[in-house]
Formats: structure tokens, sequence, C-alpha cells
């Protein structure tokens, strides 16, 4: 089922960077830089955008931030202490 979510969610984002390419550049661009400049490593910018999406209830972001932060080797402890601390803050 998340497969499906997933590959509908990206259809609907490849739609979407088509209508808007510049734009859609624009942003990943953004994003690169943002990243490279946080001086943060890979597992704790993915940590913390998983916090974020969490926060905002995106399932999207949130199924893809925390594969993201266990490929770059976050552990569930670490991923279960960012989605309680996102919880805290968004009571």
């Amino acid at each position: 089922m998340i497969e499906m979510y997933y590959e509908k969610h990206m259809n609907s984002v490849a739609q979407f960077n088509n209508l808007s390419p510049a734009q859609s550049n624009a942003y990943e661009e953004f994003r690169k830089k943002v990243y490279k400049s946080s001086g943060l490593d890979s597992k704790w910018i993915e940590l913390i955008a998983l916090g974020a999406s969490f926060a905002i209830k995106c399932e999207y972001c949130i199924d893809s931030h925390s594969q993201k932060a266990r490929a770059h080797g976050a552990t569930d402890k670490e991923i279960a202490a960012i989605l309680w601390i996102s919880t805290v803050v968004n009571v």
C-alpha cells in the first residue's frame, strides 16, 4: 500500500514539476544549498526533516524522511525521540 501511495505521490510531483520547471529547479537548488551549508550530517538533516514532517502531518514526507534517516544510520530510538519531540512541540 505504501508503494502505491509513493507511486501516486511521485506522479503528482512529476506533473507539478513539469508545469513549473523553473520554480522546481530553483527549489531543488535552494534545498541543496541549505542542506550543504547547515554543517549537519545527512542523518541529522533527515531526522530534523522527519520531525517537521510529523508536525505538519505529511504522510509521504514522514515515510520518505524516516527511510532516508535510517539509510543514513538513524536508529529506531533516535527516530522515536524525534517523533516525541515533534509531538510535544506540536501540542
